[in-house]
C-alpha cells in the first residue's frame, strides 16, 4: 500500500495492485503471422514494411519475413508501424517483391553457435565463408537476443586486460562491460583492438571480431598472421556491406559469444566501427519522414523526445547484450569493445596544437 497525497494535502492508503502475465499466456497471445505492405527499398537488400493496423504493438526485431514474390528476410529493426528488413538475397526490383509479406513473430531467425566455430570466417548470417566445412546446425540462438537479466548478472569482479598498460590502468574495463574506442582512424584505435584480441588468448578469452570495412579479406589475413584467429571467430558484413548488414553482423557475433558465456567461458565481442549503426539509424529517421511526412520525428518536443528514446533503444539492443553471469545463468561473461570513428583529428598546428600520440607512446 502507498499514502497518496490529495490536494488538500491529507494523505490517503490506497492499495495496488500488479497483475503478472505468465510468459506462456503472453506467447500465445502473440499472432501466428502478421501481414505488411512494402513502402520503400534502400538498395536491392533492405526493404521497408508497413504492418497492417491488426499486428502493430507486437516485438519483431529478429524474426523472418516472408515476401509475396518468394524472397526472404529478417526484420532488423522495427519503428512502428515500419518493419525493416534485410533480405538473405538481393531483390531484383521492388516488383519482384510481389508488393506485401507475412511476418512470423514466433520464427525468430537463428545463427548456428559453439566452440565449432573458433578460428573460422562467417558472413553477418553466421554461414561460412572461408571455404571450410558447413558448421554444425545442432545448437543455434537467436541472432538479435534479448539483453541479459538483471537476476543472471553477477558482480563484475575480473579485469579484462587490452594488453597495453596505459590504457589497463587509466581506464580500466571488467569482463560483461563495454568499452568504446573513440578518434580518427589515425589515432590508432585498430590497432589496439587488434592487439587486445591478440592478447586475450594469454587471458584465456575466446574474441568475435567484427568486422565492418571493404577491406574485411585484408584485416582477417592480419589476424592470421598475428596468431589471433587461434582463438578468435571472424564475422564479416561483406565486401561492400549497406548498413542493415552491418547491424545483422555485430548481432551474429554477440549471438556467437552468448553462447560462451552461458558455457561459463568469457568471450569479447570487438565491433570496428559502429559507424554503419548511425547510417541504419539514419536511413530509418529518413525512411519515417518520406512516408509520413517530417512531424512524425519532429512535429514537437514531445515526438523529439520519442525519436531521441527511441534511438537509446536501438543501441541499447546491442550494448545491453553484454554481462558477466551468475553460476545460474552459465557463470561467463560477455565484454564488448567498440571502435567509434571522429573524423576531426587534435590541431598539430597553430593555437591549441600538441604533439600526437602514437602507439609507440604506449
Amino acid at each position: 500500500s502507498l499514502r497518496m497525497p490529495l490536494a488538500g494535502g491529507v494523505g490517503e492508503r490506497v492499495q495496488l495492485r500488479m497483475l503478472a502475465t505468465k510468459a506462456e499466456e503472453a506467447s500465445d497471445s502473440v499472432p501466428v503471422t502478421i501481414e505488411a505492405d512494402v513502402v520503400a527499398t534502400e538498395g536491392s537488400k533492405l526493404v521497408t514494411l508497413k504492418v497492417r493496423e491488426e499486428g502493430q504493438g507486437t516485438t519483431l526485431q529478429g524474426v523472418e519475413a516472408v515476401f509475396k514474390g518468394g524472397a526472404v528476410g529478417t526484420v532488423v529493426w522495427q519503428r512502428t508501424p515500419l518493419l525493416f528488413v534485410l533480405l538473405d538475397d538481393a531483390a531484383e526490383s521492388e516488383e519482384s517483391l510481389g508488393g506485401s509479406a507475412v511476418v512470423k513473430p514466433k520464427a525468430n531467425v537463428t545463427v548456428a553457435v559453439g566452440p565449432d566455430l573458433v578460428g573460422r570466417s562467417l558472413d553477418f548470417r553466421g554461414k561460412p565463408c572461408d571455404g571450410g566445412a558447413a558448421v554444425s546446425q545442432d545448437k543455434t540462438l537467436p541472432m538479435f537476443g534479448a539483453p541479459v537479466l538483471q537476476s543472471d548478472m553477477a558482480t563484475i569482479s575480473k579485469p579484462l586486460h587490452t594488453g597495453i598498460t596505459a590504457v589497463d590502468a587509466l581506464t580500466p574495463i571488467g569482463r560483461g562491460q563495454n568499452m568504446l574506442l573513440v578518434g580518427p582512424l589515425a589515432c590508432g584505435r585498430r590497432d589496439l583492438a587488434h592487439d587486445a584480441v591478440l592478447h586475450q588468448a594469454k587471458e584465456g578469452v575466446t574474441c568475435v571480431y567484427v568486422c565492418t570495412q571493404k577491406n574485411h579479406e585484408e584485416i582477417l589475413e592480419t589476424l592470421r598472421e598475428r596468431g589471433a584467429m587461434d582463438h578468435t571467430v571472424f564475422v564479416s558484413a561483406g565486401s561492400d556491406p549497406s548498413p542493415a548488414e552491418c547491424v545483422a553482423a555485430a548481432a551474429t557475433g554477440c549471438a556467437v559469444a552468448e553462447e560462451l558465456a552461458r558455457k561459463g567461458e568469457d568471450a569479447l565481442v570487438v565491433v570496428d566501427d559502429l559507424q554503419m549503426h548511425r547510417d541504419f539509424w539514419d536511413t530509418t529517421e529518413r525512411t519515417l519522414i518520406n512516408t509520413f511526412g517530417v512531424g512524425s520525428v519532429a512535429a514537437n518536443a514531445s515526438s523529439l523526445n520519442a525519436a531521441s528514446s527511441e534511438m537509446r533503444i536501438f543501441y541499447a539492443s546491442l550494448f545491453q547484450r553484454v554481462g558477466y553471469l551468475n553460476k545460474k545463468a552459465g557463470g561467463g561473461s560477455l565484454s564488448m569493445l567498440v571502435l567509434v570513428d571522429r573524423n576531426e583529428a587534435p590541431p598539430t598546428q597553430g593555437e591549441g596544437a600538441h604533439k600526437p600520440y602514437t602507439m609507440e607512446d604506449f
